[in-house]
């Protein structure tokens, strides 16, 4: 009983700015993917480094492959930090 009564005050309060900012997160999302789409397909020589730097890991054997991009990724991490710190702090 007191189970339902807690969620009708959830329901009750339920504050609209944050499904708008929810909202916006999620077509932020859908935009950089539709962006990182068209890259790739119109312009694959600009993302074609990824994995093949020095420190990314691949094992190829007979029936099976392992990709480990480690560098790749360490670099896309400090360009996304670098990018949400830029356009996000206060």
């Amino acid at each position: 009983m007191n189970f339902n009564l807690k969620l009708m005050e959830t329901a009750i309060h339920f504050n609209w700015s944050d499904a708008m900012t929810i909202g916006k997160l999620l077509a932020s999302i859908g935009f950089i993917l539709f962006v990182t789409g068209l890259v790739m397909h119109y312009a694959p020589w600009l993302v074609n480094w990824f994995g093949k730097l020095p420190g990314d890991i691949r094992i190829d054997g007979e029936n099976k492959q392992v990709f480990i991009p480690i560098t790749s990724m360490f670099i896309i991490s400090i360009v996304l930090t670098v990018i949400i710190n830029l356009f996000f702090r206060k």
